[in-house]
């Protein structure tokens, strides 16, 4: 076991942060970003769709017309198909979780559509959610239990904004007052992020099972 010096950080102060076309408050983004580092997930998929004209919408709707204004059929002989993406972020945050209430208050508060569902991955029931923005945000912090970590640009920022991503990660995997992780990078990173928010850090590494 090892113990750290107390320590206390004062950096960049941030109210909001961008995205897409509205604004969410900084400290509810670095909490999410906090739950998302512990128990979170996310995923990128992309869906084909097979066209009947090989047009897109703005030229279906000018082509496919007759000289009175009126639809006809215009079927295109090649195989045409559409793509769409779509970016999911997961919490495995089951409904009895402590957290879970707090959780799905800052998703409103940020005006974040959100949706209860199984996992697919780990089997288990939780929240998810679309944001291509959150989505590139949080895929910086590793989308594999083992490499999960913090982000350096993160570190910048005054502890009066960290503090809430500390929050997310104890929401997250806060058990017997012990946060867990199978992380060396993350970790490192909580050590860290300890030490800047003033507080006397210690860890250890949890013994093999017989």
């Amino acid at each position: 076991m090892a113990t750290f010096p107390i320590g206390k950080f004062t950096g960049n102060f941030r109210n909001t942060i961008k995205l897409g076309e509205k604004n969410i408050d900084f400290n509810d983004f670095l909490y999410l970003m906090g739950i998302y580092i512990g128990d979170g997930s996310c995923q990128s998929q992309t869906k084909y769709i097979k066209l009947k004209t090989g047009y897109r919408r703005e030229k279906y709707l000018k082509s496919c017309r007759d000289f009175k204004g009126r639809f006809v059929s215009h079927l295109s002989p090649k195989n045409c198909f559409s793509t769409t993406t779509s970016h999911v972020i997961f919490f495995h945050i089951p409904e009895k979780d402590k957290s879970r209430k707090t959780v799905e208050k800052v998703l409103e508060r940020c005006n974040i559509k959100y949706h209860s569902a199984k996992s697919k991955i780990a089997g288990n029931w939780g929240i998810f959610f679309s944001s291509k923005k959150l989505y590139s945000l949080f895929s910086q912090c590793g989308t594999k239990a083992h490499l999960k970590h913090i982000p350096r640009w993160v570190f910048k920022y005054d502890s009066s904004h960290s503090r809430y991503l500390m929050l997310g990660l104890f929401d997250s995997d806060w058990y017997k007052k012990r946060f867990y992780t199978s992380s060396r990078y993350l970790l490192s990173d909580m050590i860290e992020l300890g030490v800047k928010l003033g507080h006397n850090v210690t860890f250890s590494k949890r013994p093999k099972p017989k």
